[in-house]
């Protein structure tokens, strides 16, 4: 019995993934042809880049700082993202500042798409995740390093692991220690 089940999954694992695959290819094209043609512009995103930079630079990742004073309006995730990009790139420009933050949008597509099949079907999920990644604010933030992109993506991601473990739990297989570290 168990040999079955397993094996009827196993055609719905591979329509997820293939799903999956094909949001990565439409990520890929809609985003990074133009991720690095220009230049940094928007005030939000220099302020990410100069703190990023000088986190790279200086190798200090604790307390991010802009020109030499403390930043802490904003969390440090989207810092650490650019620079931990430029430390693997070996270099600090467009490309090391806004790499990452289309790996946040693609993360923030998949979890759309993960949700919508998780809690309907996975053609809802799939035209749920169609409809953000044509949608105009979430295709300029999409290009552009903000702290605003890589909370949306954490947020989708507890969201979608909540809806899991509840499911989860409600089936009786669920652990609540499991689910401890969303919170």
């Amino acid at each position: 019995m168990m040999m079955l089940q397993r094996e009827s999954r196993r055609p719905e694992q591979v329509k997820t993934l293939s799903c999956l695959l094909l949001l990565a290819v439409l990520c890929a094209f809609a985003f990074l042809p133009r991720i690095s043609s220009r230049e940094v512009s928007n005030t939000i995103e220099a302020r990410v880049a100069i703190t990023s930079r000088e986190m790279w630079r200086s190798g200090e990742w604790i307390l991010p700082r802009m020109n030499g004073q403390l930043r802490l309006q904003k969390p440090p995730l989207a810092y650490w993202l650019s620079g931990l990009s430029a430390a693997a790139l070996g270099r600090f420009d467009e490309l090391a500042l806004r790499l990452p933050f289309f790996f946040v949008v693609l993360g923030t597509a998949s979890f759309t798409f993960l949700l919508g099949a998780e809690l309907r079907r996975r053609d809802a999920g799939f035209l749920s995740a169609v409809v953000l990644l044509t949608s105009h604010l979430f295709g300029r933030e999409g290009q552009m390093a903000t702290a605003d992109g890589a909370l949306v993506f954490c947020a989708c991601g507890a969201w979608f692991f909540h809806v899991k473990q509840r499911k989860a739990f409600q089936a009786g297989a669920g652990s609540r220690r499991w689910a401890l570290w969303l919170y």
